[in-house]
């Protein structure tokens, strides 16, 4: 496409293109200063590390380390004010009562009992083995009847079936005495089973005596019902009147 400008214009307007375009000159040049002066950086960066002066490897003083153990640093000891001073739980951010001491013997008791199927609940048989010591004054017996009661569950081919007892019941009644050796002179230990809501159950119940209701098996660990077991069908006050 032809202007028709004469050769004065043209001059003219060669002129003009040419103060508008030089500070754009001006800044290219020097942006491109500055990136040979980069380029120029880190040739020379890289040139120190890799030739002159190569990087010190690390190398284990094992000497200075075995120093270190035979004269350790004393670590600095908290003042008594600070929330980790001592071995308080509460300190160490840890619940005092979520962790709950089994009573003494408990773990003997546990490993002579005998194996059931399902849930063991160890913590509820812990609860109930500690009141059964207080109330027979010796774990111990209360151990050796759990080895006799596992020889027998050994012997009829109960182990590891729901037909061993729930050790927690198996103390709430009192059916460790059952198991206890058994003295010439004196008769067997016996227990009378007592169903919920019969007339037994609510003479029992008026002595004022705690108990509540279990499952109730036969011979054959079949469930025939609820209630507890007693020393008599009726309490003795009952069998005198």
């Amino acid at each position: 496409m032809s202007l028709n400008l004469s050769t004065e214009q043209m001059a003219g307007v060669i002129e003009v293109l040419a103060v508008e375009l030089a500070p754009m000159e001006t800044m290219r040049r020097k942006a491109a200063e500055r990136q040979s002066r980069f380029r120029e950086r880190d040739n020379n960066v890289i040139r120190n590390v890799t030739v002159e002066n190569p990087p010190t490897p690390l190398v284990y003083n094992i000497n200075t380390n075995l120093q270190g153990l035979d004269n350790p640093t004393p670590t600095p000891s908290l003042p008594k004010n600070s929330r980790h001073h001592g071995t308080n739980p509460r300190a160490l951010g840890t619940n005092p009562r979520a962790v709950e001491q089994e009573p003494d013997g408990f773990d003997a008791f546990w490993a002579a009992y005998p194996k059931r199927d399902g849930n063991a609940d160890r913590k509820g048989a812990a609860k109930a083995f500690s009141a059964a010591v207080k109330r027979a004054g010796d774990h111990g017996l209360i151990t050796r009847a759990a080895g006799r009661y596992a020889a027998h569950c050994r012997e009829k081919g109960k182990l590891g079936t729901e037909f061993v007892k729930q050790a927690r019941s198996w103390l709430n009644a009192e059916l460790w005495r059952e198991w206890l050796p058994q003295d010439p002179a004196k008769p067997a230990v016996s227990r009378v089973m007592v169903h919920e809501g019969s007339p037994a159950w609510e003479a029992w119940k008026a002595t004022g005596r705690r108990f509540s209701a279990m499952d109730l098996k036969d011979d054959s660990g079949h469930v025939i019902g609820r209630g507890w077991y007693f020393e008599t069908e009726y309490p003795q006050q009952e069998q005198a009147a």
